[in-house]
């Protein structure tokens, strides 16, 4: 529904269904969204009245709402709960959409649907895919692979996403590993993420692997990424962070919780939660 219809049922009283329900907020065309308009929330209605989320209003990225329930009143707030949690997994493996949710994944219940949640969930992301409704659908220019010369050529093994909710940051993806130039100041930010637990560094290879999505942000003069260049990191049509960087040049970012993005396999099927996102300036 548009954005006038929902927040026109939420204060007339959306509780007036007599059962729960989960809604998706989002700019209805992702193609044709700015950088300021690529975001997405998850939230859930109880079956109990309970006071308008005025928040909302206030977010001005979305103008379509999608609104989940059940055809019978089966559907519980636990339930719906659920549904909320997995959704907020799938839209964050898709990748297409920056999920700019108010409510912290470790508030939610543990994504583990019962029988009839299992039956729910499982045509949802075909019938919205026939529908041409793109928030769960992997975007694959999204994904960039660093690749460079012969020097890291056989050590690097990294693939990342350039995060729109932030300047001239990049999201470096679960089990990836990129080789690093053993400079003082490179070795300081490296072993700042050893610290920090997300990742771990070989010293005889010059290797680090990620074993948490980990957030970089761009430093220095030519924004490298720990010690790569945006340049290095190209997607399925040969775009680099660069040129993302260069269309994002100058553009207000709105300001936003940094929650924990899922990590992605290289393939855009889901893998297992890690739980955690660190930052590390490049």
């Amino acid at each position: 529904m548009s954005r006038d219809a929902f927040l026109k049922w939420r204060k007339a009283g959306a509780e007036k269904l007599g059962k729960a329900c989960v809604y998706i907020l989002f700019a209805d065309d992702f193609s044709r969204t700015t950088a300021n308009q690529r975001f997405l929330s998850v939230g859930h209605i109880s079956a109990t009245p309970q006071p308008v989320d005025s928040q909302d209003k206030e977010r001005a990225f979305w103008s379509v709402a999608l609104v989940f329930t059940s055809a019978g009143n089966w559907m519980t707030t636990g339930q719906a709960r659920t549904v909320e949690s997995i959704f907020i997994d799938w839209a964050r493996d898709a990748g297409r959409y920056e999920v700019a949710n108010r409510t912290v994944p470790e508030d939610l219940p543990s994504a583990d649907p019962d029988g009839l949640v299992r039956a729910y969930l499982a045509p949802i992301r075909t019938v919205l895919e026939f529908a041409g409704i793109d928030v769960f659908q992997f975007n694959r220019e999204g994904l960039f692979t660093l690749s460079r010369g012969p020097k890291f050529g056989k050590l690097d093994r990294a693939k990342a996403r350039v995060v729109p909710a932030a300047v001239k940051t990049i999201e470096i993806y679960q089990d990836s590993r990129l080789g690093v130039n053993k400079l003082p100041e490179i070795i300081e930010k490296v072993q700042a993420l050893v610290d920090a637990g997300v990742a771990t560094f070989d010293g005889d290879m010059g290797v680090v692997s990620f074993i948490r999505p980990t957030r970089v942000i761009a430093s220095g003069a030519f924004d490298t990424l720990l010690g790569t260049f945006p340049k290095d990191w190209t997607n399925a049509s040969r775009r680099s962070i660069q040129d993302v960087f260069d269309d994002h040049k100058g553009a207000r970012q709105p300001a936003t919780r940094s929650f924990a993005p899922l990590p992605m396999g290289a393939d855009g099927e889901q893998s297992t939660p890690a739980g955690m996102t660190a930052t590390c300036p490049a």
